[in-house]
């Protein structure tokens, strides 16, 4: 039997041995390495380069030699191989048992001409010897002894794993990269895990002689760190399968986004209600899919991902925000997927039409593209010099947010500093040009447009105009937000929405042309004369008109509820007194035509018709109802009315919480960290970004020994075993 599990580079039992041979040591420790067996670990340092007619290439170590060499062992500190009987009873110093071999160009034959040596005959029998004594003949003084000795150090080990475990959930909750560049005795810096464990270990006696001490199992070993993460990512995934296995319905949710490599990762996530009727967003994992990022290669993954956590049969809702469908209208992936999955609807990213409504709305008229491009210009012009930096904060005593091209939300806070300081701003750009002879010629020719724009009445009237439709856009934005935001609700909202804007419309003009207009007695140079021309006001109120028109249009274009979707009227509370007179049977028949497999639904009809007649939900969300009933035991007797309330609550409004994940893979993978591989990537993701469920199986007693068991399944060392 041979100890094939990673083999830690700064846990070498053969340096240990060169350093104190065996013939040195104590019977207990003896017999402790003995039963510790030989050694086998992977030696990716350990290469040779060769050259073989004209062609130069380089040979690695192959694992796979361990098995046809049954004596053979090796060394990941040194990058050698050595005889394992030779190492432990040869009186004489050769390569095998001193210096070690590393010509893997001759290694074959020096296998061979190893094996009938004297010297490996004679050790290999006293080897044999040693090893059947000690499990067969050992005398009963040694064998309490020796179990006593390994069952204290397992004691000993497993405290010593707590702490390891509670530095590697401390640095993932904190996005921290584990890993230093150089971590070396020498160095000033070995990484956050290093010193902070370096820093426990001043006031944790235990773990400041463990890791000065230590031989065979030591804490700063970079695979201990990985399997660590790997084993609690483990752990975190199996508690989301078991919550999806006791849920009724689950969506899916994606987002692509590329990491600091330029590798194209796909988030998913779950969405469901849990057993406390709460709305849970569970993150799994990031996919590498930049091989293949097509609809097929992409159903392909949501195929692995719902056999995995076996919820195939509850997939009742998929939600994107239109990127990752890649291909043709026929083929796209919500189609795939539904084909194979038919109550998997499709419901697009509401915070992404929100997106694409204002930005169309802009780009389909040319005053408008012109304003907000100029607006993008005026966010670039500052952060390219530190002293235009400077003069901006003496004037705004505010830097301007940044604008990103798909995000209508980031010209928004943009537009209302702008607001906020444009007579201030408008100053700044005079004084440039009064002061010209201080500032470059690019500065002053950039300032003399940005001027002109400010003076312009269109820029102001269109500054309040916009400011007007994004204040509202900007709180239905923000409600997105929240994962507990049914679609139901959502639509309310942009109902809501719609209704303002139009309000606007047809009563706002006179207040934002007022506004717009700076009082006859400003003597202010900035400010421009109110335009008093009866047809220029005209033609304003034609661009406003416009601006709104279109607004509106869009709004209504891509918010529209189809027809899928009119179930979510069955629990609008709003409507239950409407119901209650007349029962809406078109909305139950589209209920029972794409989810009638999930429900009784003459039950549901008799159900929802007591409900209508009681006042006790008027008025109230589909999340409160259902929360009411699971907390007075009421989905006893209305079953399939909570089964409703789950269904509808589980259909996500947006992808939004993918977005956050797409956030916290930028942190956790940056540039000093780019080499994490996919699966340590996602673990550590998973712990990081799912922090709240991290800290909720930490709470359990059982936690740190599920740890250590799961780790000691993967890491396949014997130091956390009792006898």
């Amino acid at each position: 039997m041979e100890t094939t599990g990673t083999q830690e580079e700064d846990i070498c039992l053969v340096n240990e041995l060169l350093e104190k041979p065996f013939w040195r040591r104590s019977v207990p420790e003896k017999i402790y390495i003995i039963r510790m067996c030989r050694p086998c670990p992977p030696l990716p340092g350990l290469t040779k380069k060769h050259k073989e007619k004209n062609k130069e290439y380089m040979r690695h170590f192959n694992f796979a030699q361990y098995e046809t060499t049954h004596w053979l062992t090796g060394s990941p500190k040194l990058n050698k191989l050595f005889c394992w009987p030779c190492l432990l009873f040869s009186n004489e110093d050769n390569i095998w048992s001193n210096a070690g071999f590393d010509n893997l160009n001759t290694l074959t034959l020096a296998v061979a001409r190893h094996e009938k040596s004297f010297n490996h005959i004679s050790c290999f029998l006293q080897y044999n010897s040693f090893v059947r004594t000690t499990n067969d003949h050992q005398t009963k003084e040694h064998q309490p002894m020796s179990d006593e000795m390994h069952n204290e150090n397992v004691k000993k080990n497993r405290e010593i794993l707590k702490r390891l475990i509670d530095a590697v959930c401390f640095l993932s909750k904190q996005e921290l990269p584990l890993r230093g560049r150089d971590e070396s005795d020498t160095s000033v810096n070995k990484g956050n895990y290093l010193k902070l464990l370096a820093l426990i270990s001043h006031y944790d006696p235990m773990l400041e002689i463990r890791m000065q001490e230590s031989t065979v199992f030591r804490d700063i070993s970079p695979a201990i760190q990985n399997d660590l993460i790997t084993v609690i990512g483990y752990l975190i995934t199996k508690q989301i399968k078991e919550d999806i296995v006791k849920t009724d319905f689950v969506s899916v949710i994606l987002d692509e986004t590329s990491d600091v490599v330029n590798k194209s990762q796909m988030s998913t996530v779950f969405r469901f209600v849990d057993q406390n009727c709460e709305v849970q967003e569970r993150f799994l994992h990031f996919t590498d899919i930049s091989a293949n990022r097509s609809s097929v290669g992409l159903l392909e993954h949501i195929e692995r991902v719902l056999s995995d956590f076996g919820c195939g049969g509850k997939l009742v809702a998929q939600t994107y925000d239109g990127a990752v469908v890649v291909v043709s209208q026929q083929n796209t992936l919500n189609k795939r997927i539904q084909d194979l999955h038919p109550c998997a609807i499709f419901v697009h990213c509401y915070s992404h039409l929100l997106n694409l409504t204002l930005q169309q709305s802009a780009k389909n008229i040319v005053g408008c593209r012109a304003f907000l491009q100029t607006l993008s210009c005026l966010a670039a012009f500052f952060p390219k010099s530190s002293r235009k930096t400077l003069a901006l904060k003496t004037f705004v005593e505010k830097l301007l947010p940044g604008v990103a091209p798909a995000r209508w939300n980031f010209s928004s806070r943009l537009l209302n500093t702008v607001k906020e300081y444009y007579d201030p701003l408008t100053t700044f750009f005079l004084h440039v040009l009064n002061q010209s002879d201080d500032w470059d010629d690019d500065t002053v020719l950039k300032s003399r447009g940005f001027l002109a724009f400010f003076q312009s009445f269109q820029t102001r009237f269109l500054v309040n105009i916009f400011s007007s439709v994004f204040s509202l856009a900007d709180v239905f934005f923000c409600a997105l937000q929240n994962k507990g935001m049914d679609i139901a609700y959502c639509i309310k909202k942009v109902e809501e929405l719609i209704g303002k804007i139009q309000k606007i419309r047809e009563d706002g003009f006179d207040r934002i042309f007022q506004e717009s207009s700076p009082a006859k007695n400003d003597e202010n140079p900035a400010k421009k004369p109110r335009i008093e021309n009866f047809e220029e006001e005209e033609s304003f109120r034609a661009l406003f008109c416009e601006i709104l028109d279109n607004v509106l249009s869009q709004l209504r274009h891509r918010f529209r509820v189809v027809t899928q979707l009119d179930f979510f009227i069955l629990l609008n509370s709003d409507f239950f007194e409407k119901h209650s007179q007349q029962f809406p049977e078109s909305a139950l028949k589209c209920l029972e035509k794409q989810y009638g497999s999930f429900f009784d639904i003459v039950r549901l009809k008799n159900e929802l018709g007591v409900l209508y007649c009681s006042s006790e939900f008027r008025g109230k969300p589909v999340l409160d109802m259902m929360k009411i009933m699971h907390k007075t035991k009421l989905y006893q007797g209305l079953p399939e009315v909570y089964k409703l309330a789950k269904l509808i609550a589980t259909i996500p409004a947006t992808s939004a919480v993918t977005k956050r994940t797409s956030s916290s893979l930028k942190r956790i993978k940056t540039y000093c960290n780019s080499t994490q591989g996919q699966e340590n990537l996602s673990s550590f993701a998973l712990m990081s970004i799912e922090k709240t469920l991290l800290e909720h199986l930490k709470l359990r007693h059982t936690f740190y020994e599920d740890v250590t068991e799961k780790f000691i399944e993967k890491n396949g060392s014997v130091e956390f075993r009792y006898r």
